[in-house]
């Protein structure tokens, strides 16, 4: 009879297997489901140029609402624009801006009205929200007291602007305000460039007067959105470069002075500029100002470029780690292009899906790995034939997103895996293949010398014995 040792012999062998391959798996997936969180993330960061989500309450207090005035309940109320400046945390690097109505006399009245706070059940689902253009804000009211408290908790400078309204006016803009806090009014779909917080600001400004801030709006500020987007991620650039490849063309088109006010640090400028309201600091930032020249992560971007390509020809020259060197530069390639891809797929916003980096990164990178060599090489040519192209067109002005420096990633590594004589052939293989063309060459010789000398001996040898023995006799005959 078996024992318990035996009976249990094969059985922890294919079990464990097959628990390992489940985990890989388990893990492999959460890898992909996490890098895709992250790189939205990422992305999200970026298009968040215009203003950030704020750490508000999502719900009003029931004293704030109840100080909106509306309908005669208070007089002589004035209307203020508070923008907020960059603070420390990265959602805080792009500003803030609210409308709040104030009391003379009476603090505790004040109010405000702020447009930035996102309607959150989870950090993911936000994200996917943001991914698909489906994220959702609210408008939400806070006493004055508490919101200048809480931005000066967070460090960040505080610029107030008081609107110069007749009563009228300010009484239009409150009926304005109180309008949004409807239930069909509250929420809305939030939109980095054309639709935010400081957007909303902008249009009910605009209204009351009367159109001021739109006139003469359609000329250039000289700047694109891109660079708006970049100067919330300055000292950042690993989010720069994130930025530099997965924000599409849409984010360098030129902006009109309309639109920057989509910005809140422009449209305390340009209210200033056309209504004549100075803006008066109510707090400064005590932390280290931030970069004003963020750049484009471009160092990232050829350093990367150099660590794959420069890994792959130093391997291969040292014959030593060469598939090791080979296999990481495609997983990156491939990984890079498979993000790019999918989040185009997945996304419903055009300044994703509408990326010229989709032409420089391919998720089909990984048949390096898999093709024979013959077909690998075709493929690289294909490879390395399109990145050309798309250098000619960003060259040209064709192409539009400041991608020169990412081009060099896949084609330095294209051109290191394709077989050019990068360098001249050692010796040993040059001996070889003369070796190998020697004994051909010496066979041929061979065969001719050897038929040359049997035909000739034995000509020689069937004619002159038979010529002798003739003329003897007949000579002897003569004499006798």
């Amino acid at each position: 009879m078996a024992s318990g040792a035996d009976l249990d012999g094969p059985r922890p062998l294919f079990w464990s297997t097959v628990r390992d391959h489940f985990r890989w798996w388990r893990c492999g997936s959460f890898l992909v489901r996490t890098t895709i969180f992250a790189f939205a993330i990422l992305f999200i960061l970026g298009l968040s140029s215009s203003s950030a989500v704020e750490a508000a309450p999502a719900s009003a207090s029931s004293s704030a609402l109840a100080a909106v005035p509306g309908g005669g309940e208070r007089t002589n109320p004035t209307i203020e624009l508070v923008t907020m400046g960059a603070g420390s945390e990265l959602v805080h690097r792009w500003g803030h801006a609210a409308l709040c109505v104030v009391h003379e006399g009476e603090p505790q009245s004040d109010v405000c009205f702020n447009y930035g706070a996102a309607i959150v059940k989870s950090v993911s689902s936000l994200a996917w929200n943001f991914l698909r253009g489906t994220a959702r804000f609210m408008v939400i009211v806070q006493t004055y007291r508490n919101m200048l408290e809480m931005y000066r908790g967070w460090d960040r400078t505080v610029w107030v602007q008081r609107m110069p309204y007749t009563q009228a006016q300010v009484d239009q803009m409150v009926g304005l305000l109180r309008n949004d806090l409807r239930k069909e009014n509250r929420s809305y779909v939030y939109h980095h460039m054309w639709d935010n917080c400081a957007t909303r600001l902008r249009n009910h400004i605009d209204k009351v007067a009367g159109g001021a801030l739109r006139k003469g709006g359609d000329k250039s500020t000289g700047m694109t959105f891109r660079d708006a987007a970049r100067r919330g991620l300055a000292g950042r650039p690993v989010l720069l470069m994130s930025t530099t490849l997965g924000l599409g063309r849409g984010l360098d088109q030129e902006v009109t002075e309309w639109a920057s006010m989509a910005h809140p640090d422009y449209l305390r400028a340009v209210v200033a500029k056309k209504l004549g309201a100075k803006p008066r600091i109510a707090y400064v930032r005590q932390g280290k100002p931030f970069p004003k020249n963020p750049g484009y992560g471009h160092g990232i971007l050829v350093a990367l470029a150099l660590l794959l390509g420069l890994g792959v020809v130093v391997t291969r020259r040292l014959k030593r780690y060469e598939r090791a060197a080979t296999i990481s530069a495609t997983v990156v390639l491939t990984f890079l292009g498979s993000i790019l891809w999918l989040t185009a797929i997945l996304t419903a916003v055009p300044e994703l899906y509408i990326n010229e980096a989709l032409l420089i990164f391919w998720p089909t990178d990984f048949l390096l790995l898999k093709l024979s060599e013959r077909h690998r090489q075709i493929y690289l040519r294909v490879r390395i034939g399109a990145l050309a192209i798309v250098s000619a067109l960003l060259v040209l002005g064709v192409l539009v997103q400041p991608l020169l420096t990412a081009v060099l990633i896949p084609l330095i590594t294209c051109l290191a895996l394709f077989s050019l004589p990068i360098w001249p052939p050692k010796q040993e293989s040059v001996e070889q293949s003369e070796s190998q063309s020697e004994p051909q060459a010496k066979s041929k010789p061979k065969s001719k010398s050897k038929a040359r000398p049997k035909s000739k001996p034995k000509s020689k040898s069937k004619v002159r014995p038979k010529s002798k023995p003739k003329s003897k006799p007949r000579s002897k005959a003569k004499r006798s």
